[in-house]
């Protein structure tokens, strides 16, 4: 046997015992192990107090904020639970321009606080929540844009033919004592969609 044909052979048995191991570690190693390391983070979510949020605090006396950050007057509206929500959704609010409409509006802010046995944590709402937005339009974009220990803020925007975003949801989930606390600002496209952004930003953090 020459010197090279017997250097294969030892690289070939190389490989298969290397081959073999890594066969091994995978049946070895047990099943759902990443998965659950993905989904980590939930078990690092603050619960946060609502009613001592600054947010409510200021609600409670009278002033929402809302207008404070946003510009414009608006209005709270308290609003009732569809049957299909029963058990389900606990509270929804509505803050709404006073210039406009529930029919014909530019701008809206919504707060949704569910039930524990509606959505056990963050991660769960918004895998639902983006396959309902699949399905009002596919053509729309969710990004997440902050995923840590006080919730998850995400954004969903539509744009028109100029790549011009025409609608902007964006959004905060969050876990609270009260249930898990949706909050939404949606804009269709005004012409300071950008500034009113950088306002919800500045809201969220109130809660």
């Amino acid at each position: 046997m020459s010197n090279r044909d017997s250097k294969y052979k030892k690289m070939f048995a190389a490989i298969v015992v290397l081959g073999a191991g890594l066969i091994g570690f995978n049946l070895l190693t047990p099943s759902g192990t990443v998965h659950d390391t993905k989904y980590m983070r939930e078990q690092t979510r603050q619960t946060i107090k609502l009613a001592e949020t600054e947010f409510i605090i200021n609600l409670k006396h009278g002033n929402s904020l809302v207008t404070n950050y946003f510009g414009h007057q608006w209005t709270p509206m308290p609003m009732p639970i569809k049957e299909k929500y029963q058990g389900l959704l606990k509270e929804k609010l509505v803050f709404l321009r006073s210039d406009q409409t529930l029919q014909n509006y530019t701008e809206l802010l919504t707060f949704d606080v569910y039930t524990n046995a509606a959505f056990p944590n963050c991660s769960e709402f918004l895998k639902h929540h983006a396959r309902e937005l699949e399905k009002k339009n596919k053509d729309g974009r969710i990004k997440i844009l902050h995923d840590g220990e006080k919730g998850i803020i995400y954004q969903w925007i539509t744009v028109d033919e100029n790549n011009k975003t025409n609608y902007l949801e964006f959004g905060k989930v969050e876990m609270t004592d009260e249930g898990l606390l949706s909050v939404k600002y949606i804009n269709k496209g005004t012409e300071d969609l950008e500034h009113q952004r950088q306002c919800a930003i500045k809201l969220f953090t109130k809660f």
